[in-house]
């Protein structure tokens, strides 16, 4: 049976491309909504929270962000997408513990904006949830880090979607 994939190609670029995540915006994943994507290019053109849903801004230190979704193959040539974003919130505070605490617990969704200005929807088919090996260290020595990081990851039929970034400013709570 053949996909419904068709090869287009990849035009080469001369354009730099910056790793990293600048900013995750979350919200709880029951408040998701309707999200609507244009067929022909897989966007995000429209995302409507339900129950009063707001996405809320997260911003982790900087360069210890990443997002990665990667190919999962099963048995009976089965595929899937595992996408994985971990961040690093530098000095453990009171009020960080708070926040932190609420993504390790949490079913989410998350856009997640990119170093370029792209912006990627994560936990729609499925919640992101925290991995196991999330949490906080005071570190040991002057130089290691005080932080919490958390990782989370989320199971998907496809690839993460891009997000038209002109429908951000609309979604995010106050």
């Amino acid at each position: 049976m053949a996909c419904n994939q068709v090869l287009g190609g990849i035009p080469r670029d001369c354009e730099s491309s910056i790793g990293g995540v600048k900013r995750v915006l979350f919200i709880n994943h029951d408040q998701l909504g309707k999200v609507t994507i244009e067929e022909e290019t897989g966007i995000v053109t429209a995302i409507e929270p339900v129950n009063g849903g707001k996405f809320f801004e997260y911003y982790p230190k900087k360069d210890t962000a990443s997002f990665t979704p990667s190919l999962q193959v099963g048995e009976g040539d089965n595929r899937s997408f595992k996408s994985t974003l971990t961040m690093n919130f530098g000095k453990m505070t009171a009020s960080k513990r708070v926040q932190v605490n609420a993504l390790l617990i949490n079913e989410l969704a998350a856009i997640i904006e990119d170093k370029n200005g792209n912006y990627w929807l994560a936990g729609k088919d499925s919640p992101l949830q925290a991995d196991p090996d999330s949490g906080g260290t005071t570190g040991a020595a002057m130089t290691d880090s005080n932080a919490y990081t958390v990782t989370m990851s989320e199971m998907s039929l496809t690839l993460h979607h891009p997000v038209d970034a002109k429908i951000i400013d609309a979604l995010i709570g106050a």
